[in-house]
């Protein structure tokens, strides 16, 4: 009881008290707690505790899912009973309850599954007890169905700690039950009618009868619930009531003035009394009815999204039976009703993506369902240009339209009339004025154009492929034509980039950069596609009239409309790899436009983009087009105009003089490069004085001197330039002798990350490049002992460093080319094979974050196929310091038979995939992993395992 207090405390100091650090030291102490064996009852007695508030039910409904779900193994194996039991009885009481505790209780319950047995569930496993639950509590059904929707969901969580094995097998379990669990689900769409027509007691038959017909491949009577709840209504006795309701109702007794009159008063009396019941019990009967009708939308909201749960984990129904079935016909009438909208295209997309799974027996087959779900999804085309249409329904729709698009391509790839109507509902989408919307078929577009041009494609023709391929392309020209129009317009700027302040200028230049890593490269890959159906020349004509229209509706006054040329000059450019060097009518027209345009700093930068993606076909155009010296100019006043248009200038420069001085020689350079180059020496040295000019130089000019560096190969043939062998050596020793010396530690390690990173970049360049100097070097020995200290730090680039160092020195000594380094590398390597193998086993399972497996996976590969039987041993040596709480016999013997296959030559995919769940069981919650790494001591070189 003290301790429920103080997680109270902590919970009411953590969100309520003002000062920050106690609000961090509630934090740390709740966190610590979650940890701690106690969390386990202290977490189930707040929950049921009827005053506990709702931040208190959050934070145990959080800790007890996490427990269950990490920490499941702390609990005897007789516990599984009570807290199931406990669990059931908090889903129950929070069927009407907090939603965001309820979920953390079903992921709970879930995760309780994978961790059992079938048989602790009664025989059937969590479906069919809960299916029985279901049938004697039908009043806590929403509760059974958010546990319905989480179950599969958990079948692939890698947040439960449990072994793959395990995991595999209740995602076998759950498939086998998918019949029961669909039947469940169509059960509780007539649950509301049912209800409706006052047959509460029949609601158990109608489960019963639901789960009593089994959803098999060769069912010929389908499921109707709509129709089962009609003919039980007709079967019920009407209730008659006569025209004249109460006793003697056909009577009148005449009776006195008098009397009647007052009798007429208190009947009048009597009346408005009713009438007032009557407004009284219409309102409280209207206000049941709206909230009658939201339960009733969220529970088939539920029941939808519990489908396609069920469907992302069972891909093996067949299509006949799926085209017909209520939970299909329910999620398809839903998708024009915005309350249940997002969870009709969650089913959907889900049926899509069932009809092209591996399991789905190919197209033919699941035709039965593609003609249902097609049809009533272009039924939804003209909502793409509802403006009253809500956004997030638009882009729920328009996802259903990428997905049918995605998925049946090779179907819409044969040029159909019916398959046109598909490309014309995606040119739709692709012309949403939002991105996020459009960009849904960009992925499409790419297979397309992908599918119509790749030969292979068009191979049952036979002779006949080449014409159908024609045939294809001429059929896609026109949608491809639309295509390039539709997203060129998406890279322009803003038309208010001049009134923004500079501050805000800035904003855009960052975000402008990010575009370009998105958007930009989007767009870019579109047009690209384009080219490969339509042709460089083609495409370049439909976005050489987007250019001239927008240089036409651009006016040389205030109000110039720069943004829509700088566009079409960006898509131009964008194409330019797919433009033919001897093309002859559009580009000329291009460059002639060019220096005409007006000097705007944004349009000015990708004017010098453009000239720069071009130089291959300056360098090509005939001398009598003259375009080089107005070129030229473009790019000298971009150099001066702004910092963007001056990078984009002298990259332009740089291109144009690898085609024409690098190629040519220098009698034959145009007089106007000539006079540029000459100019140079001039203003070598002026303002070397002034930091702030020379930093604004190297920042406009970088570009080139990045271009240049990166084309500087000049280590690679100081490396094997015998004249340089004693000067390289002494400077190879002195610089990796000193960086040695730094790095003693892991701490040290830690504290210079860049340091350790370049050590062993430039020592895996020197193993490539001069591995003569490097490895008989005296340097070798302690680089090797260095990396063993450093191969678990933490820090990405530098972790990454050193395990490719390593992988180097073993693909050196198991090549040919290594075969003189040998002796050396096994003289240095032999001694301290049992440690590293040990470190590397280590690092596999826990040491190093599981972002690092792929890379210590290899290191351990080479490190195999170099000594084979050797590191077997080590690794046997190593894997059984594990406790067997830790790993099992069988998953020690599974790690070993991988490796053995790998020392004997075979794909290292098998190999990696036993590594992967090595690590995963090693990795399944904290307690095992501290005690894997206690085990295998990573950062004690010196320890020895003993077999």
């Amino acid at each position: 009881m003290e301790l429920q207090n103080t997680v109270k405390e902590a919970l009411s100091a953590l969100y309520h008290h003002p000062d920050d650090t106690v609000r961090a030291s509630a934090d740390r102490w709740l966190q610590d707690f979650q940890h701690t064996i106690d969390a386990w009852q202290v977490a189930d007695n707040l929950l049921h505790d009827a005053s506990s508030n709702m931040e208190t039910l959050i934070f145990c409904s959080q800790t007890l899912r996490s427990k269950v779900q990490r920490d499941f193994e702390e609990l005897p194996s007789e516990a599984f009973r009570p807290l199931r039991d406990s669990l059931y009885t908090l889903l129950k009481k929070l069927s009407k309850g907090p939603p965001k505790v309820r979920t953390q209780i079903c992921i709970a319950v879930a995760a309780l599954a994978v961790h059992v047995s079938v048989e602790d569930w009664g025989g059937g496993g969590i479906v069919s007890w809960l299916s029985n639950e279901m049938k004697a509590h039908p009043e806590y059904i929403l509760s059974f169905l958010e546990l319905l929707t989480v179950l599969p969901q958990e079948a692939f969580s890698h947040k439960i700690a449990a072994r793959p094995e395990r995991r595999r097998q209740f995602e076998k379990e759950l498939t086998s039950s998918a019949e029961v669990a669909l039947g469940l689900l169509t059960a509780c769409l007539g649950f509301d009618e049912l209800k409706e027509q006052g047959l509460g007691k029949k609601l158990n038959e109608w489960i019963r009868k639901i789960l009593g017909k089994k959803l098999t491949n060769t069912t010929k009577k389908k499921i109707n619930s709509s129709q089962e709840v009609k003919e039980w209504t007709m079967k019920e006795d009407p209730i008659m009531v006569g025209e004249r309701g109460g006793r003697g109702g056909g009577e009148w007794v005449e009776k006195g003035e008098e009397e009647k009159e007052e009798e007429g008063k208190e009947n009048g009396w009597r009346k408005e009394r009713r009438r007032k019941e009557g407004e009284r019990g219409g309102r409280e009967g209207g206000e049941m009815d709206k909230k009658k009708r939201e339960e009733e939308k969220r529970r088939k909201r539920e029941v939808l999204e519990a489908f396609a749960s069920w469907l992302r984990l069972s891909r093996g129904i067949s299509a006949t039976v799926l085209s017909s079935h209520p939970l299909v016909h329910a999620a398809l009438s839903c998708l024009n009703s915005e309350q249940h909208l997002d969870a009709a295209v969650n089913v959907i997309s889900e049926l899509i993506h069932h009809t092209v799974s591996v399991s789905s027996g190919g197209l033919p087959a699941q035709m039965p369902l593609i003609h249902v779900l097609v049809p009533r999804v272009m039924s939804l085309k003209d909502q793409l240009r509802d403006s009253s249409k809500d956004e997030e329904d638009v882009k729920a729709i328009a996802r259903l339209f990428a997905d049918m698009g995605d998925s049946y391509v090779e179907l819409i790839a044969t040029g159909s009339d019916e398959s046109m109507l598909i490309i014309q509902a995606l040119l739709e989408v692709a012309s949403h004025p939002e991105y996020d919307i459009s960009s849904m078929t960009y992925n499409f577009w790419h297979i397309l154009q992908d599918n119509l041009t790749r030969r292979d494609s068009y191979s049952s023709y036979g002779s006949e492929a080449e014409a159908e391929r024609s045939r294809r392309l001429h059929v896609f020209c026109s949608p491809f034509e639309m295509l390039v129009s539709l997203v060129s317009f998406r890279v322009e700027y803003p038309h208010d980039y001049q009134d923004l302040s500079e501050e805000d200028h800035r904003d855009f230049k960052h975000t402008r950069y990010v575009m370009e890593s998105v958007l930009l490269l989007a767009v870019s890959d579109i047009l690209i596609d384009a080219t490969a159906v339509l042709g460089g020349e083609p495409t370049l004509k439909i976005l050489f009239m987007k250019l001239v229209q927008a240089v036409r509706n651009c006016s040389d006054g205030e109000n110039c409309k720069w943004q829509p040329v700088e566009a079409a000059l960006f898509c131009i450019q964008a194409i330019a790899n797919s433009v033919s060097n001897q093309e002859a009518e559009i580009l000329p027209q291009v460059m002639t436009l060019l220096p005409k345009l007006p000097p705007q700093p944004q349009l000015l930068q990708t004017v010098c983009s453009t000239i720069g993606a071009y130089s291959k076909w300056i360098d090509a155009a005939p001398v009598e087009l003259s375009i080089l010296p107005p070129v030229v100019d473009v790019l000298t006043r971009g150099m001066s105009a702004s910092e963007d248009s001056a990078a984009a200038a002298a990259l332009a420069f740089k291109y144009i003089c690898e085609v024409l001085l690098l190629r040519n020689s220098h009698q034959n350079m145009p007089k106007e490069l000539w006079s540029y180059y000459a100019y140079q020496p001039l203003i070598h040295y002026r303002n070397v004085n002034l930091p702030e000019i020379v930093a604004d130089a190297i920042q406009r000019f970088w570009p080139v001197f990045k271009a240049i560096f990166d084309h500087n190969l000049d280590q690679q043939i100081f490396g094997s330039d015998p004249s340089c062998a004693s000067y390289l050596r002494s400077l190879i020793e002195a610089l990796f002798g000193h960086t040695t010396r730094l790095l003693k530690t892991i701490e040290e390690f830690t504290a210079r990350p860049d340091i350790a990173d370049d050590c062993y970049l430039l020592a895996s360049r020197c193993i490539r490049y001069c591995p003569d100097l490097f490895v008989p070097s005296s340097i070798f020995p302690s680089l090797i002992d260095c990396s063993m200290i450093g191969i678990t730090i933490q820090h990405r680039d530098a972790c990454k460093s050193i395990l490719t160092f390593l992988s180097d020195v073993f693909d050196l000594a198991n090549c040919s080319a290594g075969e003189k380094y040998q002796s050396i590398i096994n003289g240095v390597i032999l001694p301290r094979g049992a440690t590293l193998t040990r470190i590397l086993i280590a690092s596999l399972t826990g040491a190093l974050p599981s972002s690092r497996l792929e890379e210590v996976t290899y290191v351990l590969l080479t490190l195999t196929r170099t000594y084979g039987d050797k590191v077997l041993l080590w690794a046997k040596k190593s894997i059984s310091l594990i406790p067997p709480t830790a790993i099992t016999e069988a998953e020690c013997s599974s790690f070993l038979k991988a490796l053995s296959d790998a020392a004997s030559g075979s794909d290292g995919a098998a190999l990696t995939d036993t590594l992967e769940e090595l690590s995963d069981v090693c990795r399944r919650n904290r307690t095992v992993q501290d005690i894997v790494q206690r085990a295998l001591r990573p950062l004690d070189l010196n320890f020895t395992a003993v077999s």
